[in-house]
């Protein structure tokens, strides 16, 4: 039984471990249930680990921390985070081109899948589009759905991350994401 997972799972005898991405495509390892302070030391005193960019590791840390400090509900608070993020950033870019330009590029833009210009064009943010369509992945398919509670906390985090994941357009990751989801229907 699985009470957490990142956007992907690796199941030992001893503990489950699992990936969760972070915005810049690095990824981060973490560790569910008990927190093994060896293995992390061990990460850490790695030579090739910290042989890259800074933003690299402090995407590894941040992963580490919240997990820690959140357990299972570190992915959530990261999806809100996101969200709330994606969102302000859509409030900051309305003035630039008035309400109801924005709202009409937002419509020819999912409409014509993908012809974005002014205020669509300004949402297209490469990397948090690409994460929140992990976040889709994650919801629909590796979500705890248990309790009604968690099937409507679910249905709620599809529905935001598919939105901002529409909004980024970013038409290569798209069909990935339905295919993935298609094909993780016929896997159950």
């Amino acid at each position: 039984m699985r009470s957490f997972s990142g956007s992907e799972t690796l199941q030992t005898a001893e503990r489950t471990y699992a990936v969760l991405h972070v915005p810049d495509h690095s990824s981060a390892f973490v560790v569910h249930g008990d927190l093994d302070f060896e293995f992390y030391e061990s990460l850490l005193h790695d030579p090739g680990l910290f042989q890259g960019d800074l933003p690299e590791h402090c995407n590894f840390l941040t992963a580490v921390s919240g997990v820690y400090l959140f357990g299972s509900e570190a992915v959530d608070l990261f999806a809100v985070s996101m969200c709330l993020a994606n969102g302000a950033i859509m409030v900051l870019e309305i003035p630039s081109f008035g309400i109801a330009a924005s709202v009409q590029s937002l419509i020819t833009c999912l409409v014509t899948f993908g012809e974005a210009e002014g205020y669509a064009r300004n949402l297209e943010i490469h990397d948090i589009t690409f994460v929140f369509g992990q976040l889709v992945l994650y919801y629909v398919v590796f979500a705890p759905k248990d309790t009604r509670r968690e099937r409507k906390k679910r249905w709620r985090m599809i529905l935001l991350c598919t939105f901002f994941f529409l909004v980024g357009m970013k038409r290569i990751a798209i069909p990935a994401v339905v295919l993935f989801v298609v094909y993780s229907f016929f896997e159950k």
